[in-house]
């Protein structure tokens, strides 16, 4: 089996390390940028284990899985690897774990250890993940060492976005693009790790922006039950904003006392409402296809039809679902610019439940 088989969806990526490779053509530096959870750190760790193994034909990116070193490469030992990443809870990588601390600095850490000559493979290889959580002293720490790297190292950055990396570190990279994962892509690989019922799977390989590490998060027990409490509450007549809310912010610091999670799991909640509205909208039109009936988790299906079976198939009340839509797409686009999350999300429900009030105040709903 090819030691590509886990990976899916980035063809183009890992056809370019290939002919690298069968060229001769092995760069010191790789800056590996795509959106987060399509596999970028996964290829990585192939490419380097191809790279190291000693059964590796010459010109081709194969790993056998079963030298003596592809052997303590999967059993994340090898003495010739070594990968830095932002601790949890931590902003910005650490610059001890590059240039080690203030007593030994210069003789332990990432760039001391890419100097060393391999102890038993042909290359020494890292991997820095999180490379857009660089500080300027862990930055310029890398450009250092790109600027003269050592003959058999071989540095890969693993970024979100290209921006964010240094211009002068991005010029002395070769430049490996990875695209968003296909929702057909996702759904096999949530399907392969089993007890996960089939209907979530397809709903939420629709909606994470072909990130397979956003689809998990997106299948957190709590969080389906904080969507069917939500979705039962925005078709109520009078809607508590402020209680709906509290709701979601109580489930935010359950979830974490990280902001940054905190953000990250709102985007998640806010998906979630905004594709409740629309397929209200879609079922009150009577425009719900076969196929988008089969994606859904059938009770989520069935309560979506119940709620829209109470409502009037009227302009006014598309229009007030579709407002209702666009009001908390506002508020996710608001989280993005780092706005105070408690007084966003009750901006954003006391705006939902006026439109809904109103709505109900003609008399139409």
């Amino acid at each position: 089996m090819s030691v590509w088989s886990e990976v899916r969806g980035q063809s183009m990526a890992i056809e370019q390390l290939r002919k690298a490779v069968e060229r001769g053509r092995l760069a010191h530096g790789y800056l590996f940028v795509g959106p987060q959870g399509v596999g970028k750190r996964l290829v990585a760790q192939k490419f380097a284990q191809a790279i190291l193994c000693k059964e590796r034909k010459p010109h081709e990116l194969e790993a056998c899985g079963t030298c003596t070193s592809c052997r303590p490469f999967l059993a994340g030992n090898h003495p010739d690897f070594q990968v830095v990443e932002c601790p949890e809870g931590k902003r910005e990588i650490p610059i001890d774990l590059l240039v080690g601390s203030k007593e030994n600095r210069g003789q332990e850490g990432l760039c001391h250890g890419l100097s060393l000559k391999p102890l038993s493979g042909s290359r020494k290889i890292a991997i820095i993940d999180d490379a857009h959580l660089l500080n300027d002293a862990g930055a310029n720490a890398i450009l250092k060492t790109l600027e003269e790297p050592p003959e058999l190292a071989v540095l890969i950055l693993v970024a979100s976005t290209l921006e964010t990396v240094l211009p002068t570190i991005r010029s002395r990279c070769h430049l490996v693009r990875f695209q968003q994962l296909g929702y057909e892509d996702i759904e096999a690989l949530l399907s392969a790790e089993g007890s996960i019922e089939t209907g979530m799977v397809k709903e939420v390989s629709q909606m994470c922006d072909g990130s397979l590490s956003m689809a998990k998060e997106m299948l957190d027990p709590a969080l389906w039950e904080l969507r069917k409490t939500l979705r039962k509450t925005l078709c109520e007549r009078r809607i508590p904003g402020q209680k709906t809310a509290q709701m979601i912010f109580s489930y935010l610091e359950s979830h974490s006392s990280e902001t940054s999670a905190q953000r990250e799991s709102i985007q998640h909640i806010f998906r979630f409402v905004i594709d409740d509205l629309r397929r209200v909208i879609q079922v009150v039109c009577g425009a719900e296809t076969r196929e988008q009936n089969h994606s859904l988790v059938r009770d989520s299906h069935n309560e979506i039809v119940q709620m829209a079976k109470s409502l009037s198939p009227d302009p006014e009340t598309i229009e007030c679902f579709a407002k209702m839509c666009d009001r908390v797409m506002e508020a996710s686009g608001q989280v993005l610019q780092n706005v105070n999350l408690s007084l966003c999300l009750e901006a954003c429900f006391d705006d939902v439940s006026r439109m809904r009030a109103n709505l109900a105040n003609t008399g139409v709903n």
